[in-house]
């Protein structure tokens, strides 16, 4: 079927209505229905009635030229052929089919090797023992051979250690230093807080074990401890609060030298830190002079651990526990 080129000519009835819009009625329905009813009806075997007859007389040529396309046979490549749903299916029954063969084999494999590979293994394992066997295992020190069981019934001696006495170290008791020679001084002087005393020398002192002032060793409070153990210093705290203390406990403390007692120096008098500084009175002298001995007293030779020997004075800052 061609276009037409002539537009005003009338078109010729065909009997395929135009479309009515949604609210205008078609006025060319009849009572049997459209002309699609009508074709559908045909194509069932129904007959129309005389008056579709005529009309469908008028277009059979019309109806010729169509049915000569309809009918005309479309080319191979347009027309797609409807898939079996087993070819979807066949792809996947391969898979399995083949995984299943595939372990399959591999099991028969396994049992087939797995025995094979277990001879051979313990024919290697036997050729390497004959060879260990056909070798000789090294003698030791005694003459037996290495890795050989012992004779039953036969003990072996066992080597004698010689056993060493124990010998206990008895603990040492503190020990004093030993005592300096007389000083030949006169009742004269001269004395003073820079004059070296005359025969006494300064000296390091070890720690005695067991100590019961360790944790201040080394320091002025162990050495006036040390003197004096006859009285009890430990928590007395810094030096400078030894007279303090010992008044808190009941010790008399007064400003008058006494042989054998315990001086306390406030801080900064004749040489003693910010801490104050303790030491002991070995000689009272004329003069308000005292001779005592201290530790951790840098000062003609003394330091930490090491005794020294010098003069003090009576005066302000200066305390005596008797």
């Amino acid at each position: 079927m061609g276009l037409r080129s002539d537009e005003r000519v009338p078109l010729r009835r065909t009997h395929i209505s135009r479309l009515p819009s949604r609210d205008q009625q078609n006025p060319d329905l009849t009572r049997d229905g459209s002309e699609t009813s009508a074709f559908r009806a045909a194509l069932r075997g129904w007959t129309p009635d005389p008056i579709w007859e005529e009309e469908i007389e008028e277009d059979a040529p019309l109806a010729e030229e169509l049915e000569e396309h309809v009918t005309q046979p479309l080319p191979e490549d347009s027309l797609p052929l409807p898939r079996p749903t087993t070819m979807a299916r066949r792809p996947r029954w391969l898979s399995r089919r083949r995984l299943a063969f595939t372990a399959v084999a591999l099991l028969i494999l396994l049992g087939i090797t797995v025995p094979v590979l277990g001879s051979h293994l313990e024919l290697v394992a036997m050729m390497v023992g004959a060879q260990n066997a056909s070798a000789p295992a090294p003698l030791t020190a005694g003459g037996a051979q290495a890795g050989a069981a012992p004779l039953p019934n036969t003990p072996t001696p066992s080597p004698t250690v010689p056993v060493k006495p124990v010998t206990v170290k008895p603990t040492p008791t503190p020990t004093p230093p030993p005592a300096p020679p007389a000083p030949p001084y006169s009742t004269s002087g001269p004395y003073g807080n820079n004059i070296p005393p005359p025969g006494y020398t300064s000296y390091a002192v070890t720690e005695p074990s067991p100590d019961p002032w360790a944790s201040s060793f080394g320091q002025c409070t162990w050495w006036a401890q040390y003197k004096r153990q006859d009285e009890n210093f430990l928590n007395f705290g810094a030096a400078m609060n030894w007279a303090t203390e010992a008044r808190a406990h009941g010790m008399t403390v007064t400003d008058t030298p006494v042989a054998n007692a315990t001086v306390v120096f406030a801080p900064g008098v004749q040489g003693a830190s910010s801490s104050g500084h303790v030491s002991h009175v070995e000689k009272v002298l004329t003069g308000g002079w005292v001779l005592v001995s201290e530790m951790n007293f840098y000062w003609n030779g003394g330091g930490f651990a090491r005794v020294d020997y010098r003069y003090i004075h009576v005066g302000a800052g200066v305390w005596f526990i008797h």
